[in-house]
């Protein structure tokens, strides 16, 4: 009876084939490798190339006769204009970079770029600034620079970018496509996930948000309370933008804004004064017509209210995606407004 067994020359073949196999992947994982360094340095040093452009264009507008540009002042977002600026930027690059206070802004949404452009220090704060005092982005949700996806180990923490440390944190999120992060927001079903933060409401303030609801009934966006019977929330519903306030002598105040689309991405800014008698909500920088509906007297002062969730109203939850959330301890005039809206259509696609 023979034995039976790997002959010798069977077993030389295959040491051969998998000696073959490994030197194939291992020059795959070095070529890759290699073409990716090759890649990240030649986008740094054309970012490093359109900064010194945009230092030397700033110094030549410096020395003509009575122009006092201000790096802070110079807000380039028009694709045409960046292109009279930095002459030398590539087409793929120009879709991607704006200048924003005086610095080259990378304005795109690639993880690996982002964090390149992070490296050479030209991933800053974009928006008005001045009173910021909570800032969440749908990019920058891991931190400034920095994109979490449904993978990510700190997937369930929104990140304030504003410097105050108000970090939000999800609740009853499945991070699939139906609810958790996708296409840099946040999305929310309708169910009932949301984002819980502590964040005290200044009496003075303006919160701007940029949002696409999804379904045809009422979607919550925030409720702010301090006990149950003080609460400050807002809300769309159909072409309706819903604001109740409750007083701090229970007193209850309900506005309107009865010409919003919401069938459209759209920044919303929301400003009060600290004494209710001032209330503007602007769409995509379009002031809209508030009306007073019902509840307590019309002048009363609110309080100041601490439990922020994100992603629920005064009558219901959200279905739809918020993208970026960003709260002032003061009004922003117009012009503060369209900056931030303009670099949202950028950022995010507003309509």
């Amino acid at each position: 009876m023979k034995r039976k067994g790997i002959s010798l020359i069977v077993l030389v073949i295959t040491i051969i084939i998998m000696i073959i196999i490994s030197s194939m992947i291992i020059l795959s994982i070095y070529n890759n490798n290699v073409i990716n360094k090759a890649k990240e340095s030649n986008f740094k040093s054309n970012l490093s190339s359109y900064s010194n452009q945009l230092s030397l264009y700033i110094a030549n507008e410096q020395l003509k006769e009575n122009n006092q540009l201000a790096y802070d002042d110079l807000n380039i977002l028009e694709v045409s204009k960046v292109k009279d600026i930095l002459h030398n930027i590539n087409k793929e690059h120009l879709e991607k970079i704006r200048i924003v206070k005086g610095k080259i802004f990378y304005a795109g949404t690639d993880k690996e770029e982002m964090q390149w452009a992070k490296d050479i220090n030209l991933i800053q704060n974009p928006y008005i600034d001045e009173g910021l005092i909570l800032w969440y982005d749908g990019i920058f949700n891991g931190g400034l620079g920095i994109h979490n996806d449904n993978s990510s180990e700190d997937r369930n923490i929104w990140k304030d970018l504003s410097g105050n440390n108000k970090h939000g944190t999800l609740q009853d999120f499945n991070y699939n496509a139906s609810y958790g992060w996708n296409n840099n927001a946040l999305k929310f079903n309708g169910t009932g996930s949301v984002v819980k933060l502590n964040l005290q409401i200044p009496k003075t303030h303006t919160i701007e948000i940029v949002i696409m609801p999804r379904k045809n009934a009422y979607n919550g966006i925030f409720s702010v309370e301090e006990v149950l019977s003080k609460t400050y929330s807002a809300g769309l519903h159909v072409n309706n933008f819903l604001m109740y306030n409750n007083c701090k002598d229970n007193g209850g105040n309900n506005y309107i804004a009865s010409d919003m689309d919401y069938s459209k991405k759209s920044l919303i800014t929301v400003s009060f004064n600290k004494d209710n008698s001032y209330r503007k909500v602007y769409q995509n920088t379009i002031l809209k017509n508030i009306q007073y509906s019902n509840g307590g007297e019309d002048d009363k002062e609110f309080s100041d209210y601490t439990r922020f969730v994100l992603g629920r109203g005064n009558w219901g939850s959200l279905e739809g995606e918020i993208y970026t959330l960003r709260i002032y301890n003061r009004i922003l005039d117009y012009n503060e407004i369209q900056h931030n809206y303009n670099l949202d259509k950028i950022r995010y696609g507003v309509e």
